[in-house]
């Protein structure tokens, strides 16, 4: 789930092409089915989110994947991150998560 919304995220920026990304998804996708996220809302989750080994400063680095490598320390809003979960936690457990980009 943390890998295709931070897909999800990157394609934002742009580090990522939405091609990209759905490649990506399609991966994540036959590995297994997502758990289902029905009874985790974002404010239950925002907490561990808030607690992340990558905290600094009082905030969270986030890597986010990029075409040949990753980005490091990439600021991502409670917001957006809220938004990116919502996303992530609409999608169909089973796929295709390629609805997601």
């Amino acid at each position: 789930m943390g890998l295709l919304a931070d897909l999800l995220l990157a394609r934002e920026r742009g580090l990522v092409s939405t091609a990209e990304a759905v490649s990506w998804a399609e991966r994540v996708q036959a590995l297994a089915p997502l758990p289902a996220l029905d009874g985790l809302p974002w404010n239950t989750v925002a907490p561990f989110v808030g607690r992340d080994k990558k905290r600094y400063g009082g905030r969270v680095g986030w890597v986010l994947p990029r075409m040949g490598g990753v980005v490091l320390d990439v600021p991502i809003s409670e917001g957006e991150a809220g938004e990116a979960y919502a996303a992530v936690r609409a999608l169909p457990p089973g796929g295709p998560f390629d609805g997601l980009f």
